[in-house]
């Protein structure tokens, strides 16, 4: 079914070059807007794991009265 379904839209795009070039640009959009969003998530990441790393250095342990 899938490999029929691909033919057929092989077939249809191969009469229309327009429409080709519109399905790959468009693609290729999505492929590079996943991929920023990817470099922001781990940006993030980093950042977290940066402000966890300095909380843990900076914030002075509460002193024991006696």
């Amino acid at each position: 079914m899938i490999k029929q379904l691909a033919r057929t839209m092989t077939e249809a795009l191969r009469d229309e070059p327009l429409a080709l070039s519109l399905v790959i640009v468009n693609t290729l959009f999505l492929l590079a807007g996943l991929y920023g969003l990817r470099e922001i998530v781990q940006a993030v990441e980093r950042k977290d794991a940066l402000l966890t790393q300095l909380t843990e250095r900076c914030l002075i342990a509460p002193r024991k009265e006696n």
